[in-house]
């Protein structure tokens, strides 16, 4: 939805109706953070008031000679209108992407996420998906030469599928001061085994060392002769390394 449309009537529906992650909270700090903001630029040295009551949006004016008025939209003019509405997207965007990040650490931080490689080398790009109640869609991730294990260094193309643990997210300031969420993915992360291992069977393990592209240790909670073969076998060749268990003591 462009900015230009928030300013209606019903603001605080077609805020929410824009960004739907936002609660109804977050929605109302927004609005009276841009529309505050917006309007201390233009009536310099004024004091601004702006709050929301149930679904309306009261704005008032106190002038440096003491003069209080109100305003609504229908009477800005158009420059103060404009302001309005670039203050107005420019902080319920902002609030979208906080949201959006903390939704996306406290999901996916640390799990896998089965991803398509679309560039190798230092800064590497991943196409991943995201599947969950709030956010359901497909995007780019950074896959960093430090997360890539050594052995897979330069050897990765394009349109292959692998798995990656979500090491980081990390929010990013743009030069014009938007932000963006990146998500950071691991191949080198010491419990990648382990998960892809508690992923295709019913056990549980810890993982007592490993070396990437080279083996993992681990501790199996349970017969570790009771593992299947072949899931163990599609492991070892999607990470490269060898896996040795260690069955723990009963």
């Amino acid at each position: 939805m462009e900015a230009s449309n928030l300013l209606g009537k019903n603001i605080l529906d077609e805020c929410a109706k824009a960004y739907p992650l936002l609660n109804q909270q977050e929605v109302m700090a927004a609005v009276e953070s841009g529309i505050t903001r917006a309007l201390r630029e233009v009536f310099f040295g004024a004091c601004v008031n702006v709050f929301v009551e149930g679904k309306s949006l009261s704005m008032v004016i106190t002038t440096s000679y003491g003069r209080e008025f109100s305003l609504s939209f229908k009477d800005m003019k158009k420059r103060v209108r404009r302001r309005a509405t670039w203050y107005l997207e420019k902080e319920m965007m902002q609030a979208n992407s906080l949201k959006e990040a903390s939704i996306i650490r406290h999901r996916f931080q640390g799990e896998i996420l089965y991803g398509v490689i679309e560039s190798g080398g230092k800064d590497a790009k991943v196409w991943i998906d995201l599947n969950s109640k709030e956010i359901n869609e497909s995007r780019f991730a950074s896959f960093p030469l430090k997360y890539q294990p050594k052995h897979e260094r330069g050897k990765y193309k394009k349109g292959k599928e692998m798995a990656f643990i979500v090491a980081r997210v990390n929010l990013i300031k743009h030069h014009n001061g938007s932000l963006a969420t990146e998500i950071v993915l691991s191949r080198t992360a010491v419990d990648l085994p382990k998960k892809l291992l508690e992923q295709q069977t019913p056990e549980t393990f810890t993982t007592l060392r490993r070396v990437p592209g080279k083996y993992t240790l681990l501790l199996a909670h349970k017969n570790p002769k009771r593992l299947d073969k072949k899931v163990i076998k599609a492991i070892k060749k999607e990470i490269g390394e060898v896996l040795i268990f260690k069955e723990a003591d009963r």
